[in-house]
Parts: C-alpha cells; structure tokens; sequence
C-alpha cells in the first residue's frame, strides 16, 4: 500500500485522542472496558497528517479492544521525551506472545480470524513517512503496550 504525501500541519495531540476516545465509547461499552486517560497538559503539537494520525490511533485502539474479549481497560497516555511526543495505547488484554512478536507489522500478517493483516503494517507506513516510530511493549496475559513517538511541531 503506497502512501500519498502527507498533509502535514500542527495538530494538538491531545484533542486528537479526546475526540478519538469519544467516537470509540460505544465500542468500549458494548466490550465492557473502561477509558482511563493520562494526557500530559502541556504537549507541543505535533506535525502530523491528522487525518492519518487518526487513522493510525484508531486501528491502535481497535486491536487493543479486540484484545479484551472479556472486557479490561484500554489507556490513552501521551508525554514528551527527547525534543519530540508520544502517544501510548495500553490495554489489559492477552498480550502478543514473543515469538510472533517480530512480525505483527508485516503485510498480511494475523493472528485474527478475519484480520487482514494491514492495520499494523499501513500504521507503520504512515508513521514512518512523518519520520516517527512505534515500539511495541507487551507481556503475554497481561496486556500490550503501542507507544507512537512523534516529533514534536517546529515553534
């Protein structure tokens, strides 16, 4: 999947999560998981895509929710480190067992009945065309942690 230029502008992170957490609520409640927030304040805006900022945040969340059949909490977080910000999607999920865990950003990969296996992999594409990352913390049974670091907007 190609990606056309990004349309990159400032874009308030945190208002970008606020807005996403609302569209996502029904979601949340049909799967009983709680939205816990922790938002630092005091974020510079990022240069972003916002539309593909979105589109990134919302297939983060959505894997996290499909990971909590039984329900949990789903975490939002942002914060800045090193000249730049981060967003961090947790959930309380089953967690991704270590040996597949190399290959969940490849194209066509899935562990999902009906997974596509794009949602990762396009969500690194974008990503990197705004020259970010996504690391990938997670501990089987216990929940996977997806932290997207961004640069942070020129001033």
């Amino acid at each position: 999947a190609k990606l056309s230029e990004p349309r990159k502008c400032p874009v308030d992170l945190n208002s970008l999560i606020r807005e996403m957490c609302l569209k996502l609520e029904a979601n949340l409640q049909e799967n009983q998981i709680e939205l816990a927030l922790n938002l630092d304040l005091e974020l510079p805006p990022v240069q972003f895509d916002p539309l593909l900022l979105r589109q990134v945040l919302l297939n983060l969340a959505k894997n996290g929710i499909e990971a909590m059949p039984s329900g949990g909490t789903l975490t939002f977080s942002s914060g800045r480190e090193d000249g730049g910000v981060w967003v961090r999607i947790s959930d309380s999920g089953e967690g991704i067992a270590p040996e597949i865990l190399d290959k969940i950003f490849q194209p066509f990969y899935s562990t999902k009945p009906k997974g596509s296996g794009l949602g990762l992999a396009i969500s690194q594409t974008i990503v990197t065309a705004h020259q970010g990352e996504i690391k990938v913390d997670s501990q089987p049974h216990r929940g996977t942690d997806m932290t997207v670091f961004l640069q942070a907007a020129p001033t």
